[in-house]
């Protein structure tokens, strides 16, 4: 865990691998609230959440002027995470709320929200979700596979260019879905490609 003032360090070539207890408590790989990170040539396995980047609190609350600034997570493998317990606590690869500057690229994300018994997950367990509030945010190159709901939920708006889904109940959403969450006035922009 990077405490929410941990800023402008490299994560390089560790293999992160969580220890299950089936106690449903919200085990993170790598969980940062700092800024100008790069996250390289990991690998990061069984935990509940393999990488969770969230500000402190609700971004939107009028004492929150918090925002991460700058993370890129390059060329890492992000697999294998699930929640055992069935405490509730909902599995992602990689989870992000209130980053301005995101940078995915180039990694393989596989298998989160599917338990070793074959159980699929719900439709909260998503490999990749970029909560609404996140800006200047761009998924590229990416091999995305076998999530238990989405490969890729964008709802932030942004670049999706030359991903590879697989085997994901839902490859990917653009926007806010079905409501639920924030609701970007006049929608959102970006680009989806290739």
């Amino acid at each position: 865990t990077l405490g929410h003032d941990t800023k402008n360090i490299s994560i390089v070539g560790i293999h992160f691998r969580g220890n299950f207890r089936g106690d449903g408590i919200g085990h993170i790989g790598i969980n940062d609230g700092g800024g100008n990170i790069l996250i390289e040539d990991c690998l990061i396995e069984r935990f509940t959440n393999g990488i969770t980047l969230s500000v402190d609190g609700d971004i939107n609350a009028p004492s929150n002027k918090k925002t991460i600034h700058g993370v890129t997570i390059r060329r890492s493998i992000i697999v294998d995470n699930y929640n055992q317990s069935g405490s509730g606590i909902h599995p992602q690869g990689i989870y992000a709320y209130g980053v301005n500057g995101l940078v995915v690229e180039d990694n393989v994300i596989d298998n989160s929200g599917r338990l070793p018994n074959g159980d699929k997950g719900t439709i909260y367990d998503h490999n990749v979700y970029i909560n609404a509030m996140n800006w200047n945010v761009a998924v590229r190159g990416n091999i995305i596979a076998n999530g238990g709901s989405h490969g890729l939920q964008l709802r932030s708006g942004g670049l999706a260019h030359g991903n590879f889904f697989y085997n994901n109940p839902i490859h990917m959403s653009f926007g806010l879905v079905n409501g639920g969450g924030p609701v970007i006035p006049n929608g959102v922009t970006g680009n989806v490609s290739n």
